[in-house]
């Protein structure tokens, strides 16, 4: 082989090399961190009547951004219902004891389907989280 092509030969293969390096070394992208997060308790407090449920629900969100919307759903078969989550972007979790209130008829004790969702906005960008459980009510 001619030593011209033999020195190319050799800075290819160590360029290509050399890249390999540099990629397997590079740190890996992490996901970027979420903005916001809701969680829902396991279980929840029926009032006597069974118009209203209370549960505990963590949710955080970013500081600067704007919460949208925040709100837990309870259901059975016989009973839904809503309540509304504080929440204020804090940048830390932070846990709210949240009354639903029935759209009709009444909660009974056992078990109901809950879901969270949380909706926050900062310039024109929105970001959600949710949850989604079964809850014991006692």
């Amino acid at each position: 082989m001619h030593p011209r092509r033999l020195i190319a030969s050799f800075c290819l293969v160590a360029a290509v090399f050399g890249s390999l390096t540099v990629a397997l070394n590079a740190p890996a992208v992490a996901a970027p961190k979420p903005r916001a997060t809701v969680a829902i308790a396991d279980t929840a407090t029926l009032s006597g009547d069974g118009q209203t449920v209370t549960i505990d629900v963590t949710a955080s969100c970013a500081r600067g951004w704007q919460v949208l919307e925040a709100f837990i759903t309870i259901s059975q078969p016989q009973a839904t219902g809503m309540g509304g989550i504080p929440l204020t972007c804090t940048g830390k979790p932070q846990t709210f004891t949240v009354v639903v209130t029935s759209f009709g008829m009444a909660f009974q004790s056992g078990e109901a389907q809950a879901s969270a969702f949380v909706l926050i906005e900062r310039h024109g960008t929105t970001q959600q989280a949710q949850d989604s459980d079964i809850v014991q009510l006692a």
